[in-house]
């Protein structure tokens, strides 16, 4: 297994803490987000995780959404908090139900 290289310091901000597709409103200006009871502060890379985990993006939707995103920087760390969030994820709908189903041989 690859060693993946965990940042010191990440800068704290917003995120929604439950990026999936229903969450997400297209509009004539873009997308808008809705249900923000997950809210926090916390690693931009873990919504970016979670949008791509949770939705299972892949290539070439991924390299858009990263090109539209307009900051490179969290990119590198989404390696990191994929598959903490593929194991929140099915944490959470073991308990509650429903919800995407996330592979148990990603997780």
């Amino acid at each position: 297994m690859p060693v993946l290289e965990v940042p010191g310091v990440v800068e704290l901000v917003p995120i929604h803490g439950d990026l999936v597709a229903q969450n997400i409103l297209w509009g004539p200006r873009g997308p808008g987000l809705i249900d923000w009871e997950f809210w926090r502060l916390g690693d931009p890379a873990e919504d970016l995780a979670y949008l791509i985990a949770l939705n299972d993006l892949r290539e070439p939707i991924v390299g858009e959404i990263a090109a539209g995103y307009g900051n490179p920087e969290p990119w590198s760390r989404v390696a990191v908090w994929t598959p903490i969030v593929r194991l929140e994820a099915a944490a959470w709908y073991a308990l509650n139900g429903g919800g995407p189903a996330v592979p148990v041989d990603e997780v």
